[in-house]
């Protein structure tokens, strides 16, 4: 079993700027480590650099858990491989992430109809999302994202209707070859391309 600690700052605040919107920013400032991670499984990347390589932060075991230094990456590849996780960053923990909103309501028609709406903004400096591999393979660079939302509800009958434009700004992991160590798209040595 891991341990994880996030520990860091968190603000909210929301502001009222008339009766019909409502501005906020929030925030935080993390920092995410590792505090007990013993026993996880290697990359395929750590696996090949344990080859001939009797430092290697990846150990790599025989059935009977007798470390084992091969001199050939079939045969590292055949083995347990373990490595120890404890003190790296926390995956999936950006060190900061800002968030800009609004909100408004505004009757129309007299007083039975309101128009609604709410747009989110947010930027976040970088973070892995491999929890089980710790890979620098995908992850998410600095990114920034909006959502939009606009509705027109009855205030007496309690319905609505809404449209919604996600991930406008298409915040997405990209993908770095760097850290690939099959970038020809194969999952191990031993499988062909994707």
């Amino acid at each position: 079993n891991a341990g994880q600690r996030v520990r860091g700052l968190e603000f909210d605040s929301r502001y009222a700027l008339s009766e019909n919107w409502v501005i906020g920013f929030a925030g935080a400032f993390l920092a995410g480590v590792m505090t007990r991670f013993p026993g996880a499984g290697c990359t395929d990347s750590e696996v090949a650099a344990a080859v001939n390589n009797d430092a290697a932060p990846c150990q790599l075991l025989d059935d009977d858990f007798v470390k084992i230094v091969p001199v050939d990456a079939e045969e590292a590849f055949e083995l347990t491989a373990v490595i120890n996780r404890t003190g790296l960053k926390a995956p999936r923990t950006p060190d900061w992430k800002f968030v800009a909103s609004a909100d408004f309501v505004m009757p129309v028609l007299g007083d039975q109809f309101e128009l609604f709406g709410n747009a989110k903004a947010f930027v976040s400096d970088g973070y892995i999302v491999d929890v089980e591999g710790f890979s620098e393979r995908i992850r998410y660079d600095q990114h920034e994202d909006m959502n939009i939302m606009l509705g027109l509800r009855n205030i007496e009958s309690g319905w609505s209707v809404a449209a919604f434009a996600r991930n406008i700004l298409e915040a997405r992991p990209t993908y770095h070859p760097e850290n690939d160590p099959f970038p020809s798209g194969t999952i191990t040595q031993h499988m062909g391309p994707t």
